[in-house]
């Protein structure tokens, strides 16, 4: 059985991370206090020795699927596809009806990971307080975590250099990469896969630049062509955006709507997604250092500094939980449990409830007249 990478120490994390240790009330007031929900995202961690590994990849590591000749692709495409046909297209349908569309693999995959199937989606959050509460729901195994007595909340910034690519990445950036001779040559039974939709999307002239991302990247068999050989090359920001009518339809799960959800795909088999991510960075030194040779060793490493502090990690004291709840409880809304998982059989019983405690509608006793 393969075994997954750790931290051995909270100093390790620091060849990742911008990392800062919270061990006080007053430090952790200062941080609570300071963050909000806005254009950073968020993950919270229970066991601080852990990487952020996805599920599928813990799935794929520790079952030794990495020995087989099938790859990550392949398994995907079969899950989409038996998910796609199971009791007679039943989530097809549903999605039909739901979104007069069919579903694209993103929502298939955003479907199952509420499910628990291994997924290569990591579930991540616009609001710092939800990561809080996802970091405290559990405990580390005290005896396999190197780190027990802290639990990490990760954040993602909008400067992150990664992050500002994902997001203006433009449909004819995808489809110039695709058009690259190298491209095809690499895999060339993927690029034919793709070729009607991609000579599709070059030619028409009906459909707008949206219509022609989705068609394209709405699509495996994309990603499986385009990821190139950097590691970074196929992790990706999903998300949702009101009143788009071209979004992925991820926002499936009435979870994902109180926990202010986002997902990042990582399509590598093996990789965390801070080595996955370490890489790009590995590749920007390298690319500052030889053409931009008045640059000083010294100055391109305060660079990389600067630009690995967007991606930053709190180690927080495991002691200092039952405050963090209770500040957590007091928001506006209150973070809970209840809240980011909401019971729809909790919801049925409560109205029933409060209808029959609301004192203008108690049924009164009859008394009839003697």
């Amino acid at each position: 059985m393969g075994e997954l990478k750790i931290y051995q120490t909270l100093e390790e994390k620091s060849s990742n991370f911008g990392v800062a240790r919270i061990d006080t009330k007053i430090q952790f007031d200062d941080f609570f206090d300071e963050r909000k929900s806005g254009n950073s995202i968020w993950r919270g961690m229970p066991d601080a020795s852990h990487k952020l590994y996805t599920s599928l990849q813990r799935f794929w590591i520790t079952n030794d699927l990495d020995k087989i000749e099938d790859n990550i692709f392949d398994y995907l495409e079969s899950v989409i596809d038996g998910t796609l046909q199971w009791q007679n297209q039943t989530i097809t349908n549903y999605y039909k009806h739901l979104t007069n569309q069919d579903p694209s693999f993103l929502a298939v995959l955003s479907l199952l990971r509420h499910h628990d199937s291994p997924s290569p989606l990591i579930d991540w959050t616009r609001n710092p307080k939800v990561a809080l509460l996802f970091a405290l729901m559990e405990h580390p195994n005290r005896h396999t975590s190197t780190i027990p007595n802290y639990f990490s909340v990760y954040e993602i910034s909008p400067e992150y250099n990664w992050t500002k690519a994902n997001i203006k990445q433009s449909t004819h950036d995808l489809l110039c990469g695709l058009l690259d001779p190298n491209v095809a040559a690499k895999d060339p039974e993927g690029y034919e896969t793709l070729k009607d939709v991609l000579d599709g999307c070059l030619i028409s002239t009906e459909l707008s630049i949206q219509q022609k991302a989705h068609m394209l990247v709405n699509n495996l068999t994309y990603f499986r062509v385009s990821g190139g050989e950097s590691n970074f090359g196929n992790v990706h920001i999903f998300q949702d955006v009101h009143g788009d009518p071209f979004d992925w339809n991820i926002n499936n799960n009435l979870n994902i709507i109180n926990q202010e959800g986002l997902f990042i795909l990582n399509l590598n088999p093996s990789l965390p997604l801070e080595e996955c991510l370490e890489s790009q960075l590995k590749l920007l030194r390298n690319h500052e250092r030889f053409s931009l040779k008045n640059r000083t060793d010294d100055h391109i490493e305060n660079m990389i500094k600067r630009e690995r502090s967007n991606f930053r990690c709190f180690d927080i004291h495991r002691g200092l939980g039952a405050y963090i709840k209770k500040r957590l409880k007091e928001s506006l809304p209150p973070i809970t449990k209840e809240y980011l998982f909401p019971n729809l059989y909790q919801l049925a019983d409560d109205v029933t409830r409060q209808f029959l405690e609301n004192e203008s509608h108690r049924v009164k006793s009859f008394n009839p007249v003697q």
